[in-house]
Protein backbone atom coordinates (compact mmCIF):
# COMPACT_ATOMS: atom_id res chain seq x y z
CA UNK A 1 0.00 0.00 0.00
CA UNK A 2 1.32 3.42 -0.90
CA UNK A 3 2.49 5.86 1.38
CA UNK A 4 -0.14 8.16 0.28
CA UNK A 5 -3.15 5.86 0.80
CA UNK A 6 -2.25 4.86 3.91
CA UNK A 7 -2.02 8.67 5.43
CA UNK A 8 -5.26 8.72 3.91
CA UNK A 9 -6.56 6.19 5.67
CA UNK A 10 -5.20 7.02 8.94
CA UNK A 11 -6.45 10.85 8.27
CA UNK A 12 -10.13 9.03 7.75
CA UNK A 13 -9.90 7.05 10.76
CA UNK A 14 -9.07 10.27 13.28
CA UNK A 15 -11.89 12.06 11.51
CA UNK A 16 -14.42 8.99 11.91
CA UNK A 17 -13.16 9.27 15.58
CA UNK A 18 -13.47 12.77 16.15
CA UNK A 19 -17.24 12.94 14.88
CA UNK A 20 -17.42 9.75 17.62
CA UNK A 21 -16.65 12.01 20.27
CA UNK A 22 -18.59 14.91 18.37
CA UNK A 23 -21.44 12.85 18.96
CA UNK A 24 -20.51 11.50 22.44
CA UNK A 25 -20.15 15.49 23.60
CA UNK A 26 -23.38 16.04 22.11
CA UNK A 27 -24.92 13.24 24.48
CA UNK A 28 -23.57 14.91 26.81
CA UNK A 29 -24.89 18.09 26.63
CA UNK A 30 -27.98 16.70 26.39
CA UNK A 31 -27.81 14.50 29.62
CA UNK A 32 -26.94 18.27 31.48
CA UNK A 33 -30.15 20.10 30.35
CA UNK A 34 -32.73 16.91 30.09
CA UNK A 35 -32.62 16.87 33.89
CA UNK A 36 -34.10 19.60 34.00
CA UNK A 37 -36.95 19.08 31.45
CA UNK A 38 -40.24 18.34 33.20
CA UNK A 39 -42.21 17.03 30.00
CA UNK A 40 -41.60 13.79 28.47
CA UNK A 41 -41.99 14.41 25.02
CA UNK A 42 -39.97 17.56 24.80
CA UNK A 43 -37.26 15.04 26.51
CA UNK A 44 -37.36 12.93 23.83
CA UNK A 45 -37.86 15.56 20.99
CA UNK A 46 -34.81 17.21 22.90
CA UNK A 47 -32.90 14.09 22.33
CA UNK A 48 -33.34 13.46 19.19
CA UNK A 49 -32.45 17.03 18.74
CA UNK A 50 -29.30 16.42 20.38
CA UNK A 51 -28.60 13.73 17.77
CA UNK A 52 -29.31 14.98 15.01
CA UNK A 53 -26.88 18.10 15.40
CA UNK A 54 -24.30 15.92 16.83
CA UNK A 55 -24.42 13.63 13.64
CA UNK A 56 -24.25 16.45 11.54
CA UNK A 57 -21.61 18.25 13.23
CA UNK A 58 -19.72 14.57 12.68
CA UNK A 59 -20.77 14.78 8.93
CA UNK A 60 -19.44 17.99 8.31
CA UNK A 61 -16.21 17.39 10.14
CA UNK A 62 -15.76 14.42 7.77
CA UNK A 63 -16.72 15.96 4.47
CA UNK A 64 -14.13 18.51 5.50
CA UNK A 65 -11.08 16.70 6.08
CA UNK A 66 -11.94 14.56 3.13
CA UNK A 67 -12.41 17.47 0.94
CA UNK A 68 -9.25 18.78 1.95
CA UNK A 69 -6.39 15.95 2.23
CA UNK A 70 -7.92 14.28 -1.30
CA UNK A 71 -9.23 17.29 -3.16
CA UNK A 72 -9.90 15.26 -6.28
CA UNK A 73 -11.22 12.28 -4.95
CA UNK A 74 -8.02 10.28 -6.11
CA UNK A 75 -7.02 8.48 -2.90
CA UNK A 76 -10.40 7.33 -2.16
CA UNK A 77 -10.93 5.93 -5.57
CA UNK A 78 -7.75 3.98 -4.93
CA UNK A 79 -9.00 2.74 -1.83
CA UNK A 80 -12.17 1.58 -3.63
CA UNK A 81 -9.96 0.02 -6.57
CA UNK A 82 -7.67 -2.10 -4.00
CA UNK A 83 -10.70 -3.77 -2.41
Amino acid sequence: MPAVTGRFLLARFASMLVSLLLLVGSFLVFTTFARNIDNDFVRWLTGVASLVVGLWFGYVFNHTVLAKIDPHGAQRQAVRTRQ
